[in-house]
């Protein structure tokens, strides 16, 4: 009998009405497991048909039904318990009634730590496939498993942070496009909820639902420069002030600049010697043109395969690419007057270099230039304050690698709940 307790306690069966008779191995399907004979025998009380009180053999025993229930594995082998469930009749209503357990629900034969071990195993990022072959089970029980967590991914409408950050990610192709909305607690990092549409009605009609009180409490809103998102201050956040990201302010600044080192490289013509060397060195050493010129090596010299193996430091390569184009030096000069404003986080010098930018200044530059004044409020928020939209983009980095393992998502209902999951936003 103490070694039948500890299979018990190595099965992880609580339940004082279930006796374990044997254990011998034997194929399942053709596969190799262990199977755990055991009875469950309970104490009847009272009918739970006619809830008559079970005196002078009311209730009898009539016979036992078996079930082949399955485990967790034990010793990396399939476990069963092969359950004999006593069954009753009842002689004041004449009904038929079987014991039952909590480690298997009503007409189910996976036990409930299976689902447990399942949904532990949908917290990682890795296909349900894989699950399935992990848990012994198909692919279908994984699927339902977690489709019993819908209900729990039901967002409350009575609260919302502080500082909200919202973006975009690419999820899956759908009615309502291929780009889901995400926004989060930008205090704690905590997800707040994700949308299967960024449009703008949408996210309106979402918003509004929370109660005015919470969305009052709304006062930061960090995002990118889109205009969908800044809309929703006056229609949904009227007490929020815009907070655009500095990572797309550095972006767009970069892009920019980037279009006319492209320009330039193309005009080259290749089949001239001389001008074909030019357009190899300006495509292959891009990323020192990028580069902040205080960041540049001065002292350090190095050979580059693009000047004939020539000892050069950076600062030097840098000079000799812009001897290539004046355009590119005039680009390139305005580019590192404004980038060192907006990393030491001067608003005044980055705006003052903004507006009055001069004429000599390639045209792609002076795209951004309406589009940093469009939004120099949430600019200059973006320099004062700490605020950043890194913990979502992070979250999107995560989405992106569970959708490369899980070999992508068919249901965005689905993908939601893995996400929930995943960010211990449910638990079982």
């Amino acid at each position: 009998m103490p070694d039948l307790h500890l299979i018990k306690l190595l099965l992880g069966i609580k339940d004082e009405n279930i006796q374990i008779t044997h254990v011998e191995k034997k194929k399942i399907h053709s596969i190799n497991s262990i199977v755990v004979s055991a009875t469950l025998i309970k104490t009847i009380h009272r009918c739970p048909q006619c809830k008559q009180v079970n005196q002078h053999g009311l209730i009898v025993k009539n016979g036992k039904k078996k079930s082949l229930v399955l485990l967790n594995k034990c010793a990396n082998q399939r476990t069963y318990l092969a359950l004999a469930k006593q069954r009753y009749l009842c002689r004041g209503c004449h009904t038929y009634f079987t014991a039952n357990t909590y480690i298997v629900e009503k007409n189910c034969f996976i036990a409930k730590q299976v689902h447990y071990k399942i949904l532990e195993e949908l917290t990682e990022k890795q296909a349900m496939t894989t699950i399935s072959k992990h848990c012994g089970v198909s692919w279908s029980t994984v699927s339902r498993t977690l489709a019993s967590l819908l209900p729990m991914t039901n967002v409350k409408r009575n609260w919302l942070p502080r500082c909200l950050l919202v973006d975009e990610f690419r999820s899956l192709k759908n009615q309502v496009g291929p780009y889901s909305f995400s926004c989060m607690d930008g205090d704690t990092g905590k997800l707040l909820d994700i949308l299967p549409s960024r449009k703008k009605k949408d996210l309106v009609s979402y918003f509004m639902q929370f109660e005015r009180r919470a969305r009052l409490n709304v006062k930061i809103l960090v995002t990118d420069m889109n205009a969908s998102y800044a809309s929703l201050i006056k229609e949904c956040f009227p007490h929020a002030k815009l907070v655009v990201d500095r990572f797309h302010i550095v972006k767009h600044l970069i892009r920019s600049f980037e279009d006319i080192r492209l320009r330039v490289m193309k005009s080259f013509d290749r089949n001239d010697p001389i001008q074909a060397k030019y357009y190899r060195q300006v495509k292959a050493l891009s990323r020192l043109l990028i580069k902040r010129q205080d960041m540049l090596v001065y002292d350090k010299w190095t050979k580059w395969r693009n000047f004939g193996w020539a000892y050069l430091t950076e600062s030097e390569v840098v000079e000799r690419l812009l001897s290539t184009s004046d355009e590119l030096r005039i680009a390139y000069a305005y580019y590192q007057e404004i980038l060192p404003a907006f990393h030491d986080k001067e608003a005044d010098t980055f705006f003052q270099l903004v507006k009055p930018m001069p004429n000599s200044v390639p045209r792609e530059l002076h795209h951004i230039k309406k589009a940093f004044i469009n939004y120099e409020s949430g600019i200059r928020l973006a320099l004062e304050l700490p605020y950043s939209k890194a913990k979502i983009e992070n979250l999107h980095t995560h989405i992106k690698a569970l959708k490369r393992v899980a070999y992508g998502f068919r249901s965005f209902r689905r993908m939601r709940t893995r996400i929930f999951l995943i960010n211990h936003l449910i638990t079982y």
